[in-house]
Formats: C-alpha cells, sequence, structure tokens
C-alpha cells in the first residue's frame, strides 16, 4: 500500500490510493492520461459544475517532491504539503549557487580582455561595445574573409587568425607578444653587440650532448667559465680556436647559413635557458666542426 500524506474521512472520497490515476477526470471524457485532467477545457467545466452544485471534490495526486499519494481538493496542486515546497526551493538555491563563475577571453574586435562568467556560450564579450562592434564590423566587411598568417618571427611556425578592422586588415605580425620581442632582439640588439664586440679577441668552441643528441657552438672572452656552465647541462667540449679578431662575424655568418637553409634550433628555453638558440641537432648537421664554420665563413657569399 503506497503512503498517504493526509488521511480523511472515507465518507468524502471513495478513490483506491494503490492504483494510479489513467482516465481523465471530467465526468464527460474517455482520454487515458497520467494527470488529474487531460487538457485546460477538462478542468475547467468540472470547476464550474463544482462551483454550481456545491459539491466537494477530492482528487488523487502525488507529490512532486516526495512521490508520495494524497488526496486534495485542488487539481492544479503541486506538492503534498509546505514542507516538499521548501525542500524543493532550497535544491534550486544551492543548484543556483554551484554555478561556478569561469575566467574568458573577450571574442571582440582586436580585443583579448579577461572576464569572468558563468557560462561562455552566451556571454561571448567582456562589454556591450565589444558587441557592439562586432555587429558592426559584420554590416560593413560582409563577404571579406578572414585569414591566417604566418607568425614573422625566425623560430616560430606558429600560424595566427588575422582579422578586419572597420576598413583594412589588422596589422599584426606575430602571434603573441613574446615573438615580437625576441624578434627585435634578434634584427637589432644583437647586430649592435655584435659591432660593438667586433675586433675583441674570444674563442670559438663546439660542444656535443650525448643525450639529446644535439651540438652546441658559441664565442666567449671566458672559456674557463663559459664551458665549465654548459659541463652541468650535460654538454661535452670538443674543440675550441682563438680568434684575435673577427670571431663575432664567424658566429653571425654560420647562424646566417642556418637560417638560410631553415635548420632551427634543437633545444628550447625549457632544457637550455642559456645558448639555447645555438644548438643544432645531429640529424641536421653532422660531424660540425670548427672547420665547417670556418670554410662558412670564408664563402659566405656563396652559399
Amino acid at each position: 500500500m503506497l503512503k498517504q500524506k493526509r488521511k480523511f474521512s472515507k465518507k468524502y472520497y471513495d478513490y483506491d490510493l494503490t492504483a494510479e490515476r489513467l482516465q481523465c477526470g471530467a465526468d464527460d471524457c474517455d482520454n487515458k492520461t497520467t494527470e488529474v485532467f487531460c487538457n485546460y477545457n477538462c478542468w475547467r467545466r468540472t470547476k464550474r459544475r463544482k462551483a454550481k452544485t456545491n459539491d466537494v471534490i477530492l482528487y488523487q495526486l502525488r507529490c512532486v517532491m516526495c512521490n508520495h499519494y494524497y488526496v486534495n481538493k485542488y487539481a492544479n496542486k503541486v506538492y503534498c504539503g509546505t514542507v516538499c515546497q521548501s525542500k524543493n526551493q532550497r535544491e534550486k538555491d544551492s543548484a543556483r549557487k554551484r554555478k561556478e563563475k569561469i575566467g574568458a577571453s573577450c571574442q571582440g574586435l582586436m580585443c583579448n580582455n579577461l572576464y569572468i562568467t558563468v557560462s561562455t556560450k552566451y556571454n561571448k564579450y567582456c562589454s556591450t561595445k565589444c558587441r557592439s562592434h562586432i555587429s558592426e564590423h559584420n554590416k560593413r566587411n560582409k563577404g571579406k574573409q578572414p585569414y591566417w598568417e604566418k607568425c614573422e618571427y625566425r623560430y616560430c611556425d606558429n600560424t595566427f587568425f588575422i582579422n578586419y578592422t572597420i576598413k583594412s586588415p589588422s596589422s599584426k605580425k606575430f602571434c603573441r607578444s613574446v615573438c615580437a620581442t625576441m624578434e627585435h632582439h634578434y634584427k637589432y640588439r644583437l647586430p649592435a653587440r655584435w659591432r660593438t664586440r667586433a675586433g675583441q679577441p674570444m674563442f670559438l668552441y663546439v660542444m656535443y650532448n650525448k643525450k639529446y643528441d644535439s651540438y652546441k657552438f658559441g664565442i666567449t672572452n671566458h672559456k674557463q667559465k663559459r664551458i665549465a656552465r654548459h659541463n652541468l647541462q650535460g654538454f661535452e667540449l670538443l674543440e675550441t680556436r682563438y680568434y684575435p679578431k673577427y670571431a663575432t662575424k664567424v658566429e653571425q655568418s654560420f647562424k646566417h647559413y642556418l637560417k638560410l637553409h631553415n635548420i632551427k634550433p634543437h633545444m628550447s628555453y625549457i632544457h637550455m635557458k642559456d645558448g639555447w638558440s645555438e644548438t643544432v641537432s645531429a640529424e641536421d648537421i653532422p660531424n660540425l666542426s670548427i672547420d665547417m664554420i670556418s670554410k662558412i665563413y670564408k664563402e659566405k657569399g656563396k652559399v
């Protein structure tokens, strides 16, 4: 026997609470339904008849919260009592509070601001200003498709998305600010440093790392200190050569040779924080030696 929340005297109702209601509660309707009435019209006709005859009609209902059967004179009642109603409201409030806010990046035109939202499906922009810019951009540049561009940093292969501004494509050359900083370093700061050190006497060295199968080349004023630092990272010294002048030009010509032949550094900043850009894989250039670097310098206009 199913549980009953309220007890009424048997003289007021004649329902069997062990069976579920499958037929419409209206007297003139034979439709099958799991509710009390099959539609609104049946409920309205029954309510008018009850108001005219002053009859007390009790309905067999099931609480949506505790699933217990109970009897009530209102057919549209959902909960068996205030306890279940308040319990359902507390669950809704806790579910609303459980929605964690997440950080997202704005998808507006030329905007990468971070903002906090509950869902990125409906809230894609950090402000209404970015949303209005997107709508205006779509109107003016209808039919102009954005395109992909390659990063201009010499040691980066990433591609980034070029979008249209109101009048023309955005002037963007690098995929991120780090690439722009590094390219500026290689293009302007290093040549200036090479010009100041062009006439200084230096050592040119070549080292080898067996673990990564990679060569390391470079120039230094203090041979012992520089080589000892690379020994701690697993490199073994192969040979050194003393250059009274033009050591920086010899190294620069070999780097230019690597760039022309699209040979990129074998190691990254994660593996080697000092001098990682002057590493070469043994598969790209086997048997690297100082003679080979000097030969490239002498034939720098022919390679």
